[in-house]
């Protein structure tokens, strides 16, 4: 699937979740999954310019995403970390050590590796759906080589397009719905 494509599908799974969080009052939150997961998700093709590692190989397996979504958790986790105690130091001339925080507030650092962990993962999932409707995929690799294909879309062409442009107005359209 090309980028367009993978865009697409992309926009089109991650349209019901945003509307689903929008209207539940968590725009940022709807927002922050969307530019994961349109950050994330073409970097499992970085395999491509790595000398020696094989091209929807083990980054392109389940076994791979679940490591994606683990390096998103961690990195978010330090990253929201740090970014709260750089602001609280900023604001308070001192780092605040928050420990204990729950429910939806910035501060809850787990919270935000699970939600780090779960765009990582699903980022991950949805690059593989959508090579699997072109092409053939081996989602158990490094335990088993078997391939699998859906082959329901064209690798390039039109019906990448196509896929694009749904996505793009199913999503935006929920988006600016919502705002409205």
């Amino acid at each position: 699937m090309d980028r367009h494509g993978h865009v697409g599908l992309n926009l089109l799974v991650f349209t019901p979740i945003a509307y689903v969080l929008i209207q539940s009052g968590q725009t940022g939150l709807a927002m922050f999954g969307l530019l994961g997961l349109l950050v994330v998700e073409p970097l499992i093709d970085f395999d491509r310019v790595i000398p020696g590692v094989e091209h929807r190989g083990t980054s392109h397996s389940l076994f791979g995403a679940l490591l994606i979504g683990v390096a998103c958790g961690v990195g978010v986790y330090a990253l929201s970390g740090y970014l709260v105690s750089s602001l609280t130091e900023t604001a308070f001339g001192q780092p605040v050590i928050v420990s204990g925080s729950t429910g939806r507030s910035p501060f809850n650092l787990l919270r935000n590796a699970r939600i780090g962990f779960v765009i990582g993962l699903g980022s991950a999932l949805l690059h593989l759906l959508g090579d699997s409707l072109t092409s053939s995929v081996r989602p158990f690799l490094p335990f088993a080589r078997s391939r699998y294909s859906l082959a329901l879309v064209a690798p390039q062409g039109w019906s990448q397009f196509v896929l694009f442009a749904v996505g793009l107005l199913s999503c935006g359209g929920v988006i600016v719905a919502s705002v409205m």
